[in-house]
């Protein structure tokens, strides 16, 4: 059984919908392309001009020798010299690493001069390995008197390979001192 079509009641008149007039955002209204194609623009100089703009530091790294063992809170108190330390009379090799890509490398006793380094990068580390074990061996800033302070670096269990984070800072001349070596137990 179908039901009759029934006429809608007089009260229930439907008017047809105005459309709106005027230049208003809203649903059914698009964005014009060259917007999209203007923030695309300002994206990608925002990207490529903050990969380019870093602070280029060349930065230098000597190695001393000390009569002592040298503590961080000691390094950070006394210039080389009052701490018995003798410059350039280290047998090592001395890298500074971006990451895991080695920025530099220099063997012997001269210091190492670093080109092009990002003084604003914290994903800097420094590695030493000397020839024969040492008991300790701090970082420290020479750019002060007394030096800046001290950061004590890591060892293997033989004494020989010594790594830290490295932090510029707003420095550029650092001094390894590298203590003598262990006590045999």
């Amino acid at each position: 059984m179908t039901r009759p079509e029934a006429d809608p009641p007089e009260s229930f008149t439907t008017t047809p919908r105005k459309r709106r007039s005027g230049k208003r955002w809203g649903a059914g209204r698009s964005v014009p392309g060259w917007i999209f194609l203007v923030l695309i623009v300002l994206g990608f100089y925002a990207v490529v001009s903050r990969s380019w703009d870093y602070n280029a530091q060349d930065v230098t790294i000597d190695a001393w020798s000390c009569l002592d063992t040298i503590t961080e809170t000691a390094a950070s108190s006394m210039t080389p010299d009052q701490a018995g330390c003798t410059p350039n009379d280290v047998d090592g090799e001395i890298s500074v690493y971006h990451r895991t890509s080695p920025l530099s490398e220099g063997a012997g006793r001269d210091p190492l001069t670093v080109p092009g380094v990002d003084a604003d990068s914290i994903e800097l580390n420094l590695q030493l390995r000397l020839e024969s074990p040492a008991s300790s061996v701090v970082l420290v800033d020479a750019s002060g008197d007394p030096v800046g302070g001290g950061v004590a670096m890591s060892s293997d269990k033989a004494g020989v390979r010594w790594s830290a984070p490295f932090r510029l800072k707003g420095s550029t001349e650092f001094v390894l001192l590298v203590g003598p070596p262990p006590e045999a137990e």
